[in-house]
């Protein structure tokens, strides 16, 4: 039968014919999809295994409906005698993991140049500064988490390429002090990361560089890294972050460690001794702890354990002590944030004669600075003549 009689069998249909044609059929269409990944393909069962072969089995029919997508290495062992390996995916060596490697008996000149070949310069380099930052961090005590945070914050220092000159898109390179700097960096904000914050001192006594190094890594470090585009908020060190810390290797008590992070956060609350470096208050804090609790605790056991040398120490406790009545009671120190904040300011208003220096004062003031000079000019000549007498 040709395609042109079927045509006109169907055009020549009547509607009782189209009637019983269409007798039967749902033409209430539902759109919806429906989603039957947790059934079986075949017999629609819910009752899916996945076996030791990666593989989802139905145990109603035993239809194998999917194969799970393994990461891990592929190991392999033939009858003949030959094995191989696939390499794991790795977030730090992405092309090293796209190879396949392979055992041979005794020596072979093909596995001796395919072990050389399989690992990239750059990849080869980072192995070996990963592997420095994780043997330095393990001796000097480091959590595993800050260790793996600072290999990732280096693997993005390492992967920004310059933006301007003859070397635009070409990665960056650093060598020597540089480079320890630049490390150095990437471990001292993995702590602040973690919340336990590091002061730079400490990191630069364990890269034995100087602490303007540090900093200098830790410039550059934020010149490479935008902060915001890791996803967490990057606060400033508080003297309370070092205390729980320290005050563990001196064997003080839970309760007078509380005691000093109180003290530690009402001084912040004040805002007294704020020129001070967090390490030293913390330091002040235990010193004034141990002071007025009569503890079996040193000026020089906390300088050896902080760090910090004993004048340093004084200085942020002279500083912290006459207000120890105000930063050891809690209730107290916010009785005095709230007189603060009731206190009305001064409002200055803004004039021309408050932002301008008059000449007439100018002249004043260089007429003051010429007679003190006169005066010790005076007082010199004097002093002379007397030596001369005796």
């Amino acid at each position: 039968m040709s395609l042109d009689s079927i045509e006109n069998k169907y055009l020549s249909m009547s509607d009782c014919d189209i009637d019983k044609l269409l007798l039967g059929v749902d033409l209430n269409i539902d759109d919806t999809v429906v989603d039957n990944r947790n059934n079986c393909s075949a017999c629609q069962s819910e009752q899916l295994v996945i076996n030791q072969n990666g593989e989802c089995i139905c145990n109603e029919c035993g239809v194998v409906n999917s194969e799970l997508y393994d990461e891990m290495p592929e190991f392999n062992n033939d009858l003949e005698g030959a094995s191989r390996y696939g390499c794991p995916s790795n977030y730090f060596y992405p092309k090293s993991a796209l190879g396949t490697k392979f055992s041979t008996r005794g020596y072979s000149r093909i596995s001796n140049i395919q072990r050389q070949g399989q690992m990239p310069y750059r990849e080869k380099s980072l192995l070996e500064i990963l592997t420095k930052i994780q043997k330095k961090c393990k001796t000097y005590g480091i959590t595993q988490t800050i260790v793996d945070s600072a290999k990732i914050l280096y693997k993005k220092v390492s992967d920004c390429k310059h933006t301007n000159g003859n070397r635009v898109g070409k990665n960056r390179i650093m060598r020597c002090i540089n480079l320890r700097a630049m490390i150095a960096a990437c471990v001292f904000y993995a702590c602040k990361l973690q919340g336990e914050p590091r002061s730079p001192k400490e990191i630069a006594d364990i890269y034995d560089l100087e602490i303007k190094n540090v900093n200098k890594g830790c410039r550059r470090f934020l010149e490479f890294i935008d902060l915001d585009s890791l996803n967490t908020e990057f606060s400033s060190s508080k003297s309370s972050d070092f205390i729980e810390r320290f005050a563990g290797k001196m064997t003080l008590d839970a309760q007078y460690i509380k005691i000093a992070k109180d003290i530690s956060n009402n001084i912040h609350k004040l805002d007294i001794a704020s020129t001070h470096e967090p390490p030293s208050v913390a330091a002040g804090c235990i010193l004034l702890v141990a002071v007025m609790y009569h503890l079996e605790i040193t000026k020089k056991q906390i300088s050896e354990v902080f760090k910090i040398s004993d004048v340093t120490i004084s200085k942020t406790y002279r500083r912290i002590y006459p207000f120890h009545n105000i930063v050891m009671n809690n209730n107290i120190t916010e009785l005095v944030l709230q007189k603060r904040s009731t206190i009305p300011k001064k409002k200055i208003e803004m004039t021309e004669d408050n932002l301008v220096i008059k000449k007439d004062l100018t002249k004043k003031i260089k007429e003051k600075t010429k007679k003190s000079k006169k005066c010790l000019s005076e007082s010199d000549d004097s002093s002379d003549d007397s030596d001369i007498e005796v």
